[in-house]
């Protein structure tokens, strides 16, 4: 094992313009697009929290990774439970203190 892969590297597609005209405007097309789709998920993006309390698999706020039925793995899901509980205080720009992470890591773990 050298690190590569056998299979070769999928080229990207080859774009031709007829002038720089044509090509200036298919950029200003993509990006309002983009822009376009961006302002649709940052609507979307608050709805999407919301639907937390929806899943089967959330418990107390948690969501319980399962090895086998009844049998929980603890470890892994309190640390994605912490590691969410640091994602959400960064997204709400609020410090991230080892206490928050911790609480959050000790309180998936007990459940």
């Amino acid at each position: 094992m050298n690190g590569t892969t056998d299979a070769a590297p999928t080229p990207a597609p080859k774009q031709s313009f007829t002038s720089g005209r044509e090509l200036i405007n298919a950029v200003k097309t993509r990006r309002e697009e983009a822009q376009a789709y961006w302002k649709i998920a940052k609507e979307l993006q608050g709805d999407m929290a919301d639907l937390d309390g929806l899943d089967a698999e959330r418990v107390d706020g948690v969501k319980v990774l399962w090895i086998a039925e009844g049998r929980a793995a603890r470890d892994e899901t309190a640390f994605r439970h912490a590691l969410y509980t640091a994602h959400k205080l960064r997204a709400a720009s609020k410090p991230m203190k080892d206490e928050a992470i911790i609480d959050a890591y000790e309180h998936a773990y007990n459940l």
